[in-house]
């Protein structure tokens, strides 16, 4: 089983896709090219909002998915991480978390998770996407040390490729229970 370090990979410093880019670069471009013939401050706020367009698609870091904290990854898969301070014990945050039914309780964009295994290694999920639209996808556990981390990833074949893990230890700074999803 893969240890935490090469189960995570690294993030990239963009946050958008080559398709994002390339249509906020050519927004901002055409709010510059409009901006000349307009005199004055309104000339000059639509000319700096190209600019700030066109200079965040060329770095790779749009405006919208760095409001909404989208990271990407290096390989442009898409990277969440949520981590929370419960007053839970770790043990019992385990349990719950182990059963992947439980997970469409608090996460609203699971419609739900069916476990099909006796062992719960293997699983169904279902997310709600945009238009009404759902996607689904097989899942395995491909680690499980109990109290400490789960991990797992889509099955060939799924709709969808997606990895999680949820670990749990103690706050850096205050040493209370914490769990962390991504």
């Amino acid at each position: 089983m893969p240890d935490h370090e090469t189960s995570v990979r690294d993030l990239s410093p963009q946050n958008s896709s080559p398709g994002e880019r390339l249509l906020v670069g050519a927004l901002g471009l055409g709010l510059i090219v409009l901006s000349v013939g307009r005199p004055g401050q309104a000339g000059a706020l639509v000319a700096t909002g190209g600019a700030l367009l066109l200079a965040g698609a060329a770095m790779g870091r749009g405006v919208g998915d760095a409001m909404v904290g989208i990271h990407r990854t290096k390989d442009d898969a898409i990277a969440v991480e949520r981590g929370i301070t419960i007053g839970v014990e770790p043990d019992q945050l385990y349990v719950f978390w182990r059963n992947f039914e439980n997970l469409p309780q608090f996460m609203d964009h699971l419609e739900s998770v069916e476990v099909q295994d006796t062992e719960g290694n293997r699983s169904h999920w279902v997310a709600k996407a945009p238009a009404g639209t759902h996607v689904k996808w097989d899942a395995e556990v491909t680690e499980d040390v109990a109290g400490k981390r789960i991990a797992w990833r889509s099955l060939e074949g799924s709709q969808i490729w997606t990895e999680g893990t949820w670990s749990s230890g103690p706050h850096r700074e205050t040493g209370a229970p914490r769990c962390m999803s991504r």
